[in-house]
């Protein structure tokens, strides 16, 4: 296969996958359930914020993930802050399934990401020029600085954050 064939088929997938989250999923190998799909479908629509509703096993943190992979890779060098009260549920829930979901998906979409102990660089950039930090902010001075404009949050277990954090990242999405 040429250079210039194999750089068209790339860039078509590459260009499927990161402008409809359903083929994504499906590139992921997941098929979201009815609760799923309405967290995919405001992320579609656009909708700048977006609570999900607590409650066990409809598959918030798979969801989130799902969400948060896809996001990145809608625009170069986009930027994705994921916080939660501790490291630990940032790392543990968060990125444990994002580990997994890269793990079952097409291996496409698993080599687009590097993923480590507190972060994941898209498509070979470091995570702070291309791709998602793990962060948890003691105070709202830690959550200030964060400045892109194709910038995502996801608050994990937001009840559990501070509401000046909350707020700050929010001014922060508003610039």
């Amino acid at each position: 296969m040429s250079t210039s064939r194999a750089l068209r088929i790339f860039e078509e997938r590459y260009r499927s996958i990161s402008s409809d989250i359903y083929k994504f999923c499906e590139a992921c190998n997941h098929t979201p359930t009815w609760q799923q799909r309405q967290l995919l479908d405001a992320v579609m629509q656009g909708k700048r914020k977006i609570a999900v509703r607590s409650g066990q096993g409809p598959g918030k943190t798979r969801t989130a993930a799902l969400v948060g992979l896809f996001r990145l890779i809608r625009a170069p060098y986009a930027k994705l802050i994921v916080t939660a009260p501790t490291m630990k549920q940032c790392k543990d829930a968060w990125l444990g399934e994002v580990t997994i979901l890269l793990r079952e998906a097409d291996p496409f979409v698993a080599k687009l990401f590097d993923v480590t102990a507190t972060a994941i660089g898209v498509c070979g950039c470091k995570p702070k020029d291309w791709g998602a930090l793990l962060s948890t902010s003691a105070t709202t001075e830690g959550a200030q600085g964060q400045h892109r404009k194709d910038m995502d949050i996801i608050a994990d277990e937001a009840s559990g954050i501070d509401r000046g954090i909350l707020e700050q990242y929010s001014g922060t999405l508003t610039n």
